[in-house]
């Protein structure tokens, strides 16, 4: 049984166009968007399919004690609301098993009280295997570290995972289900989705640290900082360079410092700016009316633990790239530059 909404599939055609949302649509679950929740939805519906994916997905986790057979019978629920919160997948074998997946995308992380929450609803179940797993976007291992150090319910019923692991199931499962088959169908419509439309691993680096000045662009208005912030676009024009990158965060540089970071959740080329964002209307100068540009789509920002300042005055415009660990561990950008460099020379 599969509880919540479901996508419907969608005949290809070569002589029409999808779009949602104001994007190209390259798969039927890309008719949700691609946000985490309708991240959470492809997942949980190609699970009911593919009980395959299920089974991968529970041996990750350290469950693996269930044939197919079995799976074929899970009830897999979608965005329930219960006493506790609303949980994003949940799968049932009556007395069997009771998995909670609590999904986050980006930098995002369960609280240690959701968790707790969601641990109470597991230790009220009859079912022998119960775990509540955290599906997100980066490492959680320090994170479970510290919820298994202050609850001891999270040691017993907490595990983690990453959405890039599901990635890595995808050979064994396309080998197991014939392209022709309703199963094959779904499956490949669910990786295409990860890699096509939600871009989850083709990026060129992890964190991209750009400049951006706070000088309003037109009286009273709006700063570069503001479009990127509160206007959610980073641009750039083929002549200024860059137009390639394809990177998973953008990370702000503003009077010497970066506070926050901000996921790339698309990008587009070739675009007027104020058709995206109509405020720039109020630039005198031309350029955001006649000049085609790249844009990276953003989401809100995150605040990072500690503010990173530059470090070193004759960095301020430049453009750096960076893997996340080492953006988040450096007292300066720098420090983050220097590392990375080391980094990269090590793995040539």
């Amino acid at each position: 049984m599969l509880a919540g909404r479901s996508p419907h599939a969608i005949r290809k055609s070569n002589s029409y166009s999808l779009f949602a949302y104001g994007r190209a649509v390259k798969t039927p679950f890309g008719l949700l968007g691609t946000d985490e929740r309708a991240l959470t939805f492809a997942l949980g519906y190609t699970m009911w399919w593919c009980p395959r994916l299920l089974q991968t997905f529970l041996g990750a986790v350290a469950i693996k004690r269930f044939r197919i057979s079995h799976l074929r019978n899970a009830e897999i629920h979608l965005e329930t609301r219960r006493d506790e919160g609303i949980t994003d997948i949940e799968v049932i074998i009556p007395n069997r098993l009771h998995l909670i997946i609590e999904a986050k995308v980006g930098l995002g992380l369960p609280t240690l009280d959701q968790c707790r929450r969601y641990i109470q609803r597991l230790k009220s179940s009859a079912a022998t295997y119960r775990l509540l797993v955290i599906l997100v976007g980066m490492d959680c291992t320090p994170t479970l570290a510290l919820y298994r150090q202050k609850d001891k319910d999270c040691d017993k019923f907490l595990a983690g995972l990453q959405w890039v692991e599901l990635l890595k199931m995808r050979p064994l499962l396309l080998e197991h289900y014939a392209p022709s088959s309703e199963e094959g169908r779904w499956a490949r419509a669910f990786y295409d989705f990860l890699e096509g439309e939600f871009h989850m691993n083709s990026y060129t680096e992890e964190v991209w640290i750009v400049p951006a000045k706070k000088k309003p662009l037109w009286e009273d208005g709006w700063s570069f900082y503001d479009t990127h912030v509160k206007g959610r676009i980073y641009y750039r024009s083929k002549r200024d360079g860059y137009t390639n990158q394809k990177p998973l965060y953008i990370a702000l540089r503003a009077q010497g410092k970066v506070e926050s970071i901000q996921r790339v959740l698309k990008i587009e080329h070739e675009v007027i700016l104020v058709n995206v964002l109509p405020q720039m209307r109020n630039i005198k100068d031309g350029w955001p009316r006649e000049v085609p540009h790249t844009v990276w789509y953003l989401s809100e920002p995150v605040y990072l633990p500690k503010i990173l300042p530059t470090g070193d005055p004759s960095m301020r415009g430049r453009h750096l790239f960076c893997d996340m660990d080492i953006l988040l561990s450096s007292v300066s950008i720098k420090e983050a530059a220097e590392r990375m460099k080391k980094r990269r020379a090590s793995s040539d």
